[in-house]
């Protein structure tokens, strides 16, 4: 029995030797993934194995060439060929084709352009819907994409090297360099989605009736929900089942939207602070009132939402710079901000037209005071919708006197048609078309 006792406890100590050797690798392999990340990175396009995977794919490039032209292309690295060909090939994943961004606007201005003037009685729903549409074309498109196994492996070889990391084992000397070359190269993709997609937030927000609430941007809002998209991707690649992509376009939308409140986002009249909820409540206020007809002056207004009249005197000087930011709270909600651009795209501007061709029908008075005093103001949505549409016209024509001329003509006809109510829309799709705005359900032509 002795013995037995002694044959089983070698056994187990064999077991535990075993087991231990065991954990001793795997957690000399975790070390290798925290610490080699960007070693393994250039073993794997080393040049060598780069110029054989190109002669397998049918593009023969000579070995003596492949380095001469890295080395060349290198200045500052100390010719470092191998470092190079990592550097071209971040830039390369992250550009607008490769990273599946490029399809991804596409899909997003197609999915929000549908239905961008959705039909009267379709209501907020009808835009919610619009904007999730547009949402999940994205992550639908970025999942499909070769640039993001890419894009990922390059961001997990990297990440040691970001100062938002908050561990030790960092790289060093070559290794830290080319690491942070890396992370401009994905930090430079990012950049180029935020000013690419802040106009369409903007449009977005436009016809939703939205503003980003204090202390936000839409370039901050796209920020925000690209983080989010992130997200997203990781856990379907982990998890495919655990939610569609339509829930989780879903998702961002209800997220972003808590972000924002309702009313005007650019109107040069509305400042900070109490100045702020003057202008609120004096705007909704009036706006209720022209709706229903009634007769409006600041005064009167100011009086009712229990506003001084002095003080609201002092951020509308008169009844028209009232009418111009009720027709302006209409019509462009969601921006342009001043402060980030001041142009708008197509689609910015077919959203603008047609919800100003609904207020001339549904706030008829206030529209009539804003195009008739629009010369007189120190701002005018009137005057601003004509700079945005030539603006944009006249990109569309050659680069000569006689179009320029035309296309002012055009632009102002555009918004002259807008001015005149729904019933004129059927005039202004041709031009939308032209400007590329994918208009066939834009608005009810009719």
């Amino acid at each position: 029995m002795p013995v037995s006792r002694g044959a089983g406890g070698a056994a187990r100590a064999t077991r535990e030797a075993a087991q231990g050797h065991v954990d001793d690798l795997v957690d000399a392999g975790f070390d290798v993934l925290l610490t080699d990340g960007i070693a393994s990175l250039r073993t794997s396009l080393a040049v060598s194995a780069v110029q054989k995977r190109a002669e397998e794919r049918g593009r023969p490039v000579p070995r003596a060439s492949a380095y001469r032209v890295l080395a060349a292309d290198a200045p500052g690295h100390d010719a470092d060929a191998t470092g190079t060909l990592v550097r071209r090939v971040a830039v390369d994943a992250m550009s607008r084709e490769r990273s599946g961004f490029a399809e991804a606007h596409e899909s997003m201005v197609e999915a929000f352009a549908t239905r961008l003037g959705a039909a009267e009685g379709d209501g907020q729903d009808a835009v919610e819907e619009q904007l999730i549409s547009a949402l999940q074309a994205n992550v639908d498109t970025i999942m499909a994409s070769d640039g993001l196994p890419v894009s990922w492996r390059l961001l997990a070889a990297s990440i040691t090297a970001s100062p938002a990391w908050g561990g030790t084992r960092r790289p060093t000397g070559p290794e830290a360099a080319l690491a942070q070359d890396v992370l401009a190269a994905l930090r430079t993709h990012y950049d180029e989605v935020t000013a690419d997609l802040a106009p369409l937030m903007q449009a977005a927000m436009s016809a939703a009736r939205r503003r980003p609430r204090p202390g936000m941007t839409p370039a901050t809002l796209v920020k925000l929900l690209h983080a989010m998209l992130d997200g997203v991707i990781v856990r379907l690649i982990v998890e495919p089942d655990a939610f569609d992509t339509r829930l989780a376009a879903e998702a961002m939308y209800r997220i972003g939207l808590s972000f924002t409140e309702e009313g005007a986002h650019w109107d040069p009249r509305r400042r900070h602070g109490d100045q702020a909820a003057i202008f609120d409540a004096v705007v909704e206020a009036a706006r209720a009132r022209w709706r229903d007809e009634e007769e409006v002056t600041v005064e009167s207004v100011a009086r009712e939402v229990g506003v001084d009249p002095g003080a609201a005197a002092i951020v509308f000087p008169t009844d028209a710079d009232l009418a111009d930011s009720v027709v302006r709270s209409m019509v462009m909600s969601g921006g342009p901000a001043p402060e980030t651009t001041s142009t708008v795209n197509a689609a910015q501007l077919a959203a603008m037209l047609w919800h100003l061709a609904e207020a001339a029908d549904t706030h008829p008075r206030a529209v009539e005071i804003a195009q008739r005093e629009s010369r007189h103001l120190a701002a005018s949505i009137v005057a601003d919708l004509r700079s945005f549409a030539t603006q944009l016209v006249r990109a569309s024509f050659p680069d000569d006197a006689p179009a320029a001329r035309t296309a002012d003509q055009t632009a102002d006809d555009l918004v002259g048609f807008a001015l005149e109510g729904r019933r004129s829309w059927r005039m202004i799709v041709p031009v939308l078309r032209m400007l590329g705005v994918p208009t066939d359900d834009v608005a009810p032509e009719g």
